[in-house]
């Protein structure tokens, strides 16, 4: 089980906040975090 988040670190807003929760969650338990960055997206589109 895990997630799988768009997150852009320069301008986090509200998915902050679920990244942390993530996070803690993870310490604690088998769940990961794969993270797709603004510039993964860019790279993608071209």
């Amino acid at each position: 089980m895990g997630c799988l988040l768009i997150y852009d670190e320069e301008f986090p807003g509200k998915t902050k906040y679920f990244f942390e929760d993530a996070q803690n969650y993870q310490a604690d338990h088998p769940y990961e975090i794969r993270l797709i960055s603004m510039d993964d997206l860019q790279n993608f589109s071209e």
